[in-house]
């Protein structure tokens, strides 16, 4: 059985590993950084002998960086499908059993502390739903930039006597 877990109080890098019968591997082959969370709290997992120096996370940091260049446009929200049933006595919504009409594609968002709703069509649910998936992603980037920020600092104080 595969489980992941914290292996060390005072983590030496960032990694997700598996522990297995053979032992703790990574997860991520030829990768320095994971990371992996549960619930609202991150765990820091030290694999083999590397500890970690500033260039290791610098390099991260950037990666992280670079990674939000590449996102699309943000939209905050969520994209959700529909289903309607009409006044019609006699419509496929009421029968047996029934089928509703839809999907209407609908976007909801907080706007200025206002919960706005707009119907959107096929095409505009797909942009939506991309650009919202851009905004998530943004989000657990920068999460994890300040993560990598965290330790760097954690290590540059550590290596200044004068602190």
């Amino acid at each position: 059985m595969h489980m992941t877990r914290r292996v060390s109080p005072r983590p030496a890098g960032i990694m997700k590993c598996v522990v297995s019968p053979s032992g703790v591997r990574p997860l991520c082959s030829g990768v320095k950084f994971c990371t992996t969370r549960v619930g609202r709290v991150r765990f820091l997992v030290v694999l083999g002998r590397h500890k970690p120096n500033l260039a290791d996370y610098e390099q991260r940091y950037h990666q992280l960086l670079a990674e939000i260049t590449k996102l699309g446009f943000i939209r905050s929200g969520s994209v959700a499908p529909r289903y309607n049933y009409c006044g019609k006595a006699n419509c496929r919504c009421h029968g047996d059993p029934p089928q509703p009409h839809g999907p209407y594609f609908q976007w909801t968002a907080k706007v200025a502390g206002k919960t706005v709703n707009r119907r959107l069509n096929a095409r505009e649910a797909e942009l939506y739903s991309q650009w919202i998936a851009n905004d998530r992603r943004l989000c657990a980037i920068v999460d994890e930039l300040h993560t990598v920020a965290e330790q760097a600092t954690n290590l540059i104080l550590q290596a200044d006597p004068k602190v």
